[in-house]
This record gives structure tokens, C-alpha cells and sequence, in this order.
């Protein structure tokens, strides 16, 4: 049987039949670098020393001058790399790029060779700057594997660190709510909880939510630590903010019943004014009391029916309340000033302690103003 052969202008693969049969070792190697990022196959610890069954490609010390790389299995750009016995890996302490303690951060890495079609361990002398926070590396298809703290004229005196990168499961679906239905994770393994509809992450053996990974993780964690600390700290203000303000509102309630209780007075006329002013005729300024509330009404106007003006202006004193009236100390009082139409002012009065009104305005609105308006209360004195 002839296989037809692909086109030369696109070609896709593989099928079962039709110029998608045909597929070479380099469509394969095509193809598989796409899938997925490079790195070990593996998880990251907290520890730089990892666990037993996470130390594939990791590597321990043997002298000053020799490690050994643990069997393992790593991908970079779809090539795929399996060592299957302990392979001891000399190193080269000589060199330059010694830090003030006369130390150096190597960096072991495996690198894949396209053109040589292999792959190499290799030691990349100052790979790592501490002080810095760089990590490099020499070529775009390696990965790094431990960091090597040598020191000068000595060689390794340390065991080397976990540097490595990793490549991951892939999202697994879980059931969520019958935790041990679910299959327990790797450490950083991703998943969906289908019945709780949100992200989670393997941690220790079990799934946790992604965001309780997340804000426990990485430069933003002791951020967003503190914040939920401040919000944890407002709610409680709030709560006690609102217990306040339900007892004032409660203590209100109460004083306004006792205030309904108490018997009003009747409305006495306020017969004393500077001269010129006096009442409007339909709603004389009066005052009553309420135990020791007292109570004001009415509209003060010019006698003659022009506008209040200066008559109302600077330290005058517009009217005097009746005796019995007078605050326990001065009151201010916000009043409405109109000029006949439909145009009001805001204005403000000041009581003193023997029952003498001032106004406070300037003269723009006192020369437009027919009437005030004054309503408030006050305590006796």
C-alpha cells in the first residue's frame, strides 16, 4: 500500500489515514515542544532539602569537590530526559566571582543539546546572585537543578539546595464535598472543585482553596496578611460602632418618650424688636415651653415692607426673648431667609444668655431678604 504523500504547502498530524500517516521523528519532536513548560518531574518543598520520593534530579554531596544526581525524569522543549542510575558529577572550584565570605553560587543545570541531539548536566560558575536575586542560566532550553555554595580554596562544604524547576499534573477535576472520594494531591498540584465551583491547590495531602494558597504565598502574602487583619480589626470596630449607636438610639427613644410625656406650654408672644422690625402679621414669633425645652415659631419682617438689610446686619440685636426663655448659654440656630418669591438663604442666629437675637449674614442676602423664618430649640438656664 502507497501512503500518499503530505502537501508541501501545510501538513497536519498524525491521523489513522491520508497524508497525515506520514509523520517523521522531527514532526514528533515538532510537536512535543509545544506541550508543555520544561522542568523535573516533581513538586516544590518549602525545605531545600526534599523529601523522600521528590528528589528526582536533585543532588547530594559526596566530597568538596563531587555530588551525585538522583535518578529522575525531566522534560525541556518536548525532549524528554530519564536518568536511571546515580551519576557522579565533578566540580571545577576554581575560578573567579567570590562573594565578601569568599563563597560562590553554583548552579548545576540540565541542558538539552538539539544539534548534538543529547542532553548535559552542567555547573554554571556565580549561576546564582544572592545579593541580587538573579538566577542565570546560559542557554533558553536548560533548567536548573541545585545550587552549589562553594568556597574558595575549599571546594563544597554544604549539601546542595533544591533549585528546580517543575513541570506540573494536570488540572484535575475533584467532587469537593466527599473529601475522601477525591484522590489525594501532589504538593502544587492544580484542580477544580466541581460542586463548590472554585480553584484549588494539593497541600500537604490534601485540596485547599487556591485563594488560601495564594494569599499565604509570594511577595503579596504579608500584604494581604495585614490587610485581612485591619478588615478583621473594622469589623469588630463596626460591630462595637453599631452596639454604641444602638444603645444611643435606644437611649433616645426612651428620652423622647419621656419627652412626649411632658406637658407643653402655651405659646407666648415675643414683643420686644429693634426698631423697624416686628412680625409678619400670619406667623408672630412666639415661644413656649416643654419642661426645660423651649421651643420658637414665627417670621421676623421690616415694618415698613422693604427689604430686612442693614437693619438685620452686624451685632444688632433683632429681638429679645420674654423672660423664662433665656438659654443656659448661647445658642445658634439655622434659619431661612426668603425675599417674597420663590428664592430662600440659609442663615444662622445667635441667642445669648439673656434672650438677645443676633442674625449672621452678609449683605448681599440681607439686602434681598423680606422675611426670616426662625424655628429651633434650646435648653434653660
Amino acid at each position: 500500500m502507497t501512503m500518499p504523500p503530505p502537501p508541501s504547502t501545510e501538513h497536519g498530524w498524525p491521523f489513522a489515514t491520508g497524508p497525515g500517516q506520514v509523520v517523521s521523528v522531527r514532526d514528533w519532536e515538532t510537536m512535543a515542544s509545544t506541550w508543555q513548560l520544561s522542568g523535573v518531574v516533581g513538586y516544590p518543598e518549602t525545605s531545600a532539602n526534599p523529601s523522600d520520593g521528590n528528589r528526582g534530579l536533585f543532588a547530594t554531596k559526596v566530597n568538596e569537590t563531587q555530588i551525585v544526581i538522583l535518578p529522575g525524569v525531566a522534560t525541556i522543549g518536548g525532549h524528554y530526559f530519564e536518568l536511571k542510575l546515580a551519576k557522579t558529577f565533578d566540580l571545577d572550584i576554581t575560578g573567579s566571582g567570590w562573594d565578601d565570605t569568599n563563597t560562590r553560587h553554583d548552579l548545576i543545570t540540565l541542558r538539552l543539546d538539539r544539534a548534538g541531539e543529547t542532553f548535559h548536566l552542567v555547573q554554571i560558575k556565580g549561576g546564582i546572585d544572592m545579593v541580587g536575586q538573579v538566577l542565570s542560566m546560559e542557554v533558553a532550553d536548560e533548567i536548573p537543578l541545585v545550587q552549589l555554595d562553594i568556597v574558595k580554596d575549599t571546594g563544597l562544604t554544604t549539601e546542595p539546595l533544591d533549585r528546580r524547576w517543575f513541570v506540573g499534573k494536570q488540572v484535575r477535576p475533584i467532587r469537593g464535598s466527599v473529601p475522601f472520594l477525591d484522590p489525594a494531591p501532589y504538593n502544587g498540584e492544580f484542580g477544580v472543585d466541581i460542586t463548590n465551583h472554585y480553584l484549588v491547590v494539593g497541600s500537604n495531602g490534601a485540596w485547599v482553596p487556591a485563594a488560601q494558597v495564594f494569599n499565604n504565598d509570594g511577595a503579596y502574602g504579608p500584604a494581604i496578611t495585614a490587610l485581612q487583619g485591619r478588615a478583621t480589626t473594622l469589623e469588630g470596630q463596626t460591630a462595637s460602632l453599631q452596639s454604641d449607636l444602638d444603645t444611643a438610639e435606644a437611649g433616645l427613644a426612651a428620652a423622647q418618650a419621656k419627652l412626649d410625656l411632658i406637658p407643653l406650654g402655651t405659646w407666648v408672644d415675643v414683643t420686644t424688636f429693634a426698631t423697624g422690625l416686628g412680625n409678619v402679621v400670619a406667623s408672630p414669633i412666639q415661644v413656649r415651653r416643654q419642661g426645660d425645652i423651649v421651643h420658637i415659631r414665627g417670621s421676623l419682617r421690616r415694618t415698613n415692607g422693604t427689604a430686612l438689610a442693614a437693619a438685620i446686619r452686624g451685632t444688632t440685636t433683632v429681638l429679645t426673648l420674654p423672660p423664662g426663655f433665656f438659654p443656659s448659654a448661647t445658642v445658634a440656630l439655622s434659619l431661612t431667609g426668603r425675599n417674597g418669591t420663590t428664592a430662600s438663604y440659609s442663615l444662622s442666629a445667635l441667642i445669648n444668655t439673656v434672650g438677645g437675637m443676633t442674625i449672621l449674614t452678609d449683605a448681599t442676602a440681607s439686602n434681598n431678604l423680606l422675611t426670616v423664618d426662625l424655628t429651633g430649640s434650646w435648653m434653660l438656664g
